[in-house]
């Protein structure tokens, strides 16, 4: 079997720019099949705000997930899956439900988009019930084609939007987009999954960066620390 581990990081703005926080992802491949995805949520002074550890055990599209927001002090999640029932829960919150393979949650909207892409890029809509821990409920949501970014022709715009379109008029617009040559996701634009103690979920823009972090160099001395060894 072939395993390989993939790196890359995030750095989140909202509207005017600022920058809110940093992500670092971590996600192991067997076979090319994403296996486990591990991703830290850091504020621009490095510190912990959130974690969020994904396994996937039978499938890209309904991880079994653990989210912990360490700045409003709460998990949620899915545990998955007994024959076709499944634990989703939101801080003290818990349900059992019956699930169906056309299920999505978490970070398995990501993966899913990623499988079908050359479909969506070709027009096609993709209809699948999403579930989302904080309503302990499922909706109908469906991706689709948003076309090419206007300044990249390779890149390809998804929109992520609720089936129905009366809730449409209130639902947040999400638009991610792919790198078609890769597969790999370049930007994220919409709400923010770090709920601040007030409950207020920001819109965020995160732009994605998979080159190489640079090597520390080998047990630098401090020039203050050094020893001359000529004597005088």
């Amino acid at each position: 079997m072939n395993s390989r581990t993939e790196r890359y990081r995030g750095t989140a703005r909202d509207r005017d720019g600022h920058l809110l926080y940093r992500e670092e992802h971590e996600v192991d491949y067997r076979d090319e099949r994403v296996q486990r995805a591990r991703s830290r949520y850091l504020s621009p002074e490095g510190g912990l705000l959130a974690e969020l550890d994904s396994d996937f055990p039978s499938g890209v599209s309904l991880p079994k997930y653990r989210f912990s927001n360490r700045v409003a002090n709460y998990e949620e999640g899915v545990e998955c899956c007994t024959e076709n029932r499944l634990e989703v829960f939101h801080r003290d919150r818990r349900k059992t439900l019956e699930f169906r393979p056309s299920w999505v949650s978490g970070q398995g909207f990501h993966y899913l988009t990623r499988e079908k892409l050359d479909a969506i890029s070709a027009g096609e809509s993709q209809e699948f019930k999403f579930l989302i821990p904080s309503k302990l409920e499922v909706y109908d949501f469906r991706i689709r084609s948003g076309g090419r970014d206007p300044n990249e022709p390779e890149w390809q715009r998804v929109l992520l939007e609720i089936d129905q379109w009366f809730f449409r008029l209130f639902a947040p617009k999400i638009i991610a987009t792919y790198d078609l040559r890769t597969r790999r996701l370049m930007r994220y634009e919409g709400p923010s999954n770090l709920e601040d103690l007030q409950g207020n979920v920001p819109t965020v823009r995160i732009d994605y960066d998979y080159s190489p972090l640079p090597s520390a160099p080998n047990n630098p001395t401090p020039a203050a620390s050094r020893r001359d060894t000529k004597q005088p």
